[in-house]
């Protein structure tokens, strides 16, 4: 009976060795399998190419009767997988933006008349080509082999390659001396003419902050990226008294290997 015993706890022995050894080397594989499935799904690095349009809009306190008007974004990013919910993605982007608006600024001066308030109404067009330098951080919220969601933030610099402005200049004059001639109160359009760029003076630089989202669907040999986010400028880029800050919503559409 004892020999048995000692028989069959040898024997369990041998099946527990067997079996833990068995399930200690599934585990290593499917480890590695892992691994090799997440690497061939998500590669560390990403290139992606990136067209789209932007609503660009500018505000402040002079700026009234704000619309925008879409213009053109294309360019390259790089996805930096850090794991399978973070990444980090620089970006180069060409923009083209335009936003038409009203641009009130007013003076008030003392003459041996009175005093003169001199309005200037500008309903202006304003054409803005820049290189963008976006850099996003990432998170995937949603994941699957052939899709997947995420939230995206983060900051952006952006310089001025060139400027043109469209639209009509009316300079407005009231006061005591007008008053005192019609009797009233009065405005008396003193000149309209088209608008002078040299009237304006904008930096090259402006910087921000960057805040959406999009999804990704896996194709295969390519991966197919939509892109929706809204870029708001936060420094002032007018030289003059006028305070002008920038503002994009933005749609992308793209490619990644």
């Amino acid at each position: 009976m004892v020999s048995k015993l000692k028989k069959l706890l040898g024997w369990g022995a041998i099946f527990s060795f067997c079996l833990s050894y068995g399930a200690g080397a599934f585990s290593q594989k499917k480890s590695r399998t892992d691994s090799v499935v997440y690497t061939s799904k998500y590669p560390l690095f990403s290139y992606g190419m990136r067209i789209g349009f932007n609503l660009a809009a500018y505000r402040g306190v002079e700026v009234k009767n704000a619309n925008t008007h879409p213009g053109f974004m294309g360019g390259t990013s790089l996805t930096i997988r850090l794991n399978p919910k973070w990444a980090i993605q620089p970006e180069l982007l060409f923009s083209q933006k335009s936003a038409s608006a009203l641009y009130i600024v007013q003076e008030q001066n003392d003459t041996l008349g009175g005093t003169i308030l001199t309005t200037v109404r500008n309903d202006a067009r304003l054409n803005f080509s820049t290189i963008d330098l976006p850099l996003l951080v990432k998170y995937y919220f949603a994941s699957s082999p052939q899709f997947s969601a995420f939230f995206s933030g983060g900051a952006f610099l952006s310089y001025t390659l060139g400027f043109s402005v469209e639209g009509i200049s009316d300079v407005y004059l009231e006061g005591d001396l007008f008053n005192a001639i019609f009797g009233r109160n009065t405005k008396v359009l003193f000149q309209s003419e088209p608008i002078d760029a040299r009237r304006f003076s904008f930096s090259k630089f402006d910087c921000g902050f960057v805040v959406g989202g999009g999804s990704i669907y896996n194709l295969g040999l390519v991966r197919l990226t939509f892109d929706i986010r809204y870029a708001m400028g936060v420094p002032d880029i007018d030289h003059k008294p006028t305070i002008i800050r920038t503002g994009a919503f933005i749609c992308l559409v793209g490619i990644e290997f």
